[in-house]
């Protein structure tokens, strides 16, 4: 039987990772499309996989009594796939654009991954030495599978209008302005139903954000975002089971 993973690239690397295999990666670009193979131990001695990224196709070659790789593995894959059909109409990819409150990414991540939506996108994590953080951002928006957008606005900056400053003598808390950048492209990309934006209280909100979910939340208070978040997924049309929700709310 055929596998197909429908995942990310990083996403197949973790779950490698996470079976105990280590080797070595490579990745090369055939008519425009790319191909990535990681390879099991030493060369000639461990078992190979390719990933086909516009097929979405799994093989398996190199040495067969590479159990790990081509039996354990397999079987691994085998549990993370789904059909295409059922791909096509499940909103799989979120896209995560967020400032310099790591810890708070990392409770988004961990929820995300406890409700079994782990086909995310960081935006920082996509860009490289060749692409700027823009050109990683557009790459990745312009895919029909990148179907929603998160929002981190943290206490990063500070600013105000002159004439705000003048009166009140103090700048209010805002978002990085490229978190602000990114959340418009995401806009014109997804839309506004199509979006979370989470925000810490004292963070200053820009204005014309009407339409767009808003969670609001004291930095102590992760369960409200946990909660709010879970709602909004589910209402754009991502399927989480209940008994998932029943587990991180105990």
């Amino acid at each position: 039987m055929q596998i197909r993973f429908y995942g990310s690239i990083d996403d197949l690397k973790n779950i490698i990772e996470k079976a105990g295999l280590t080797g070595d990666w490579t990745e090369k670009e055939v008519s425009g499309k790319k191909e990535h193979r990681f390879q099991h131990g030493i060369p000639k001695q461990g078992g190979i996989v390719n990933w086909y990224e516009s097929t979405r196709t799994v093989t398996f070659q190199g040495n067969k009594n590479d159990t790990p790789l081509h039996v354990d593995l397999k079987n691994i894959l085998r549990n993370h796939v789904h059909s295409p059909e059922i791909k096509k109409s499940d909103p799989r990819k979120i896209f995560i654009v967020h400032g310099h409150d790591k810890s708070l990414l990392q409770s988004i991540k961990l929820l995300l991954l406890e409700l079994k939506l782990g086909d995310f996108c960081v935006l920082n994590q996509t860009a490289n030495q060749s692409n700027t953080i823009i050109e990683s951002l557009e790459k990745n928006i312009s895919t029909l599978s990148t179907s929603y957008g998160i929002v981190l606005m943290t206490p990063d900056d500070v600013g105000a209008k002159k004439e705000k400053y003048k009166d009140i003598g103090d700048l209010p808390y805002r978002a990085r302005q490229n978190v602000i950048l990114e959340m418009g492209m995401l806009i014109a990309t997804v839309g506004r139903k199509r979006m979370t934006i989470i925000r810490v209280e004292k963070v200053d909100m820009p204005s014309d954000l009407g339409g767009v979910y808003r969670i609001e939340f004291q930095e102590n208070d992760f369960n409200k975002v946990r909660m709010g978040l879970i709602k909004n997924l589910r209402e754009a049309g991502f399927e989480i089971a209940q008994d998932l929700i029943d587990k991180i709310s105990s």
